[in-house]
């Protein structure tokens, strides 16, 4: 049987791994797919290494032994469940080039869905590395998708948001107040590109489509498990 894993930020961390968890269901705790975490919280800021370039070779190591070690615990398939992780991929495939192909790339998974569903253009909420990365830019666009990126005037508002779940101070009024401004911002996709997005939503906002990174993820996850269990004819 395949196991997961993934190497994220504290909350965000416990939001995923409950949602992986109700993707399975099962009456025998057996039955679920084996799943480990690296919650290494003491690696360097992602969105300060793209922006100022501050300890990035640090960062980039780190989240090499990371995944090297996840893979050598036995992983078939190694998520970073950090949006902004996913700028340095290519750096820490490099530096680790024995687990470089077990390394899902859930950005791109979320590209060639929205393709699939036949979306031409999408909002971006995410932070502001990366925004300025360019890394939803690059992959929506090799998909046909254009991403609008949002700007300095909302970013604040975003930034508060992010660190309501970071401080786990998530509740009914900061679900409905976080619906409330994803209303507001008129449009009729939006990407809720930051790992801590996804646990301000309840369920649907009217009027938008939402694209959830995490979510496909975890569908990616699911038919994996599938596909390993089908027997071979």
């Amino acid at each position: 049987m395949p196991s997961h894993f993934h190497v994220c930020l504290p909350y965000a961390t416990v939001g995923f791994f409950k949602r992986l968890v109700d993707a399975f269901p099962a009456r025998y705790e057996w039955e679920r797919p084996r799943i480990l975490i690296d919650n290494r919280c003491t690696m360097p800021s992602r969105v300060r290494a793209i922006l100022y370039g501050e300890r990035r070779d640090e960062l980039v190591r780190q989240l090499a032994e990371s995944v090297k070690n996840l893979v050598g615990g036995g992983s078939t398939h190694v998520f970073l469940a950090c949006n902004t992780s996913h700028v340095f991929l290519d750096e820490v495939r490099a530096l680790a080039p024995e687990a470089a192909g077990y390394v899902v790339d859930m950005i791109a998974l979320l590209a060639e869905d929205a393709a699939a569903k036949g979306i031409k253009r999408a909002f971006l909420l995410a932070s502001e590395g990366t925004i300025a990365s360019g890394i939803y830019q690059d992959r929506f666009g090799a998909e046909g998708v254009e991403v609008v990126p949002a700007g300095d005037a909302i970013q604040g508002r975003l930034r508060q948001f992010i660190e309501v779940v970071k401080q786990n101070k998530v509740d009914a009024a900061a679900k409905a107040e976080f619906a409330a401004f994803v209303c507001e911002l008129g449009e009729p996709c939006v990407i809720l590109g930051c790992t801590e997005l996804p646990l301000l939503i309840d369920g649907p906002v009217e009027g938008v489509e939402l694209l959830d990174p995490m979510q496909v993820a975890i569908n990616y996850v699911v038919r994996a498990q599938a596909e390993a269990k089908r027997p071979i004819k």
